[in-house]
């Protein structure tokens, strides 16, 4: 091999990656999220959608969809409309 070769891959091997674990400094500022809202079992029937569960557990009372994957809530929307 060409001696240019060698000179160029030392080189290159001899930059490394910065690593950091320091993130953008205006990339959290504008997250904010809604506080969650605490239902009873009355309120969250009636909340609910009509794609949409209450599971009620001993220490919750929580919203979920039935279909849990967005791709087959679509599915199951266009299947019956």
């Amino acid at each position: 091999m060409h001696e240019s070769f060698f000179i160029s891959a030392f080189v290159a091997s001899s930059f490394t990656k910065k690593l950091t674990s320091m993130r953008a400094s205006g990339s959290d500022e504008k997250t904010s999220l809604a506080p969650a809202i605490k239902f009873s079992l009355e309120e969250a029937m009636e909340y609910i959608g009509k794609d949409e569960y209450v599971e009620v557990t001993p220490g919750s009372i929580r919203l979920r969809k039935i279909l849990l994957n967005e791709h087959d809530r679509k599915r199951a929307e266009k299947s019956v409309g």
